[in-house]
């Protein structure tokens, strides 16, 4: 299981956090410390780039979700970016996206474009191989 890595930027009022890894139980302090951390400034906005995440497990879920009520009640938001398909799946799984808006890309997180936003309810199925000789 790889580590999970976690770098912050700026994109203009917006703070960018990057995760790299796997964002499971063993790794979900991380995560909530860095959420939590930004969270505290007021109408504060983070958009979790996802698109380098190899795994997220049921503790990385309610640590996104905890951060989520957070950020909607403190008036400050969180969105997600360019999650992966298998992340994607677990994410619209756990009903996470009707809660968490996530995009497409990193630009339309960050700009908030809702016609980038991804389905929350569609899971899609494992794409299965063709009969042998087809």
């Amino acid at each position: 299981m790889s580590d999970l890595q976690l770098t912050t930027s700026r994109a203009g009022k917006v703070d960018v956090v990057t995760a790299h890894g796997s964002m499971t139980a063993q790794h979900a302090m991380m995560l909530h410390s860095r959420l939590e951390l930004l969270l505290r400034r007021p109408a504060a906005v983070i958009v979790l780039d996802l698109a380098a995440v190899t795994a997220c497990d049921i503790t990385a879920v309610t640590v996104l979700r905890a951060a989520a009520a957070v950020a909607v009640n403190s008036g400050c938001g969180l969105r997600l970016a360019r999650p992966p398909g298998p992340v994607a799946g677990i994410l619209r799984t756990a009903h996470t996206l009707r809660f968490i808006p996530a995009y497409a890309s990193l630009d339309a997180a960050i700009h908030a474009r809702i016609n980038e936003l991804l389905d929350t309810l569609h899971v899609p199925a494992p794409r299965e191989s063709p009969p042998a000789g087809a």
